[in-house]
């Protein structure tokens, strides 16, 4: 999932296929720091992040989005804003502490009787 947060002069992408990849974040950083209006860009290639600093009075971050999806670096179909990413990070959290709870309660209900048949055996 690409996570997108964008305010007039600076945008945010969350790219997965630049999380640990410096060639690919160095391209990038390239093809945005070739964009007319673009002033900086600063890429974590660590987690694949990117801000993206630039004058909107010359580009907007709709031009910017479209440069990137051109170079197959976005795909807006499987962009979030901050909600949505919000939003699906809570429910993963949840399902992960659900399957954690269900397995120290199914843990704890089988050591209870495997209790009761080595009583019942003895």
């Amino acid at each position: 999932m690409y996570y997108l947060h964008s305010v007039p002069g600076r945008l945010r992408i969350r790219i997965p296929h630049l999380k640990n990849s410096t060639s690919r974040c160095q391209e990038v950083q390239a093809l945005l720091l070739g964009l007319v209006g673009v002033e900086d860009v600063s890429a974590k290639c660590l987690t694949g992040s990117i801000v993206i600093r630039y004058d909107s009075e010359i580009i907007t971050s709709d031009e910017i989005l479209r440069a990137l999806k051109e170079e197959k670096h976005f795909e807006p179909s499987r962009a979030a804003d901050t909600d949505e990413y919000i939003q699906k990070m809570a429910v993963s959290a949840g399902e992960s502490v659900g399957k954690a709870v269900f397995g120290w309660a199914l843990g704890k209900a089988l050591e209870r009787s495997a209790l009761g048949l080595l009583a019942a055996i003895i």
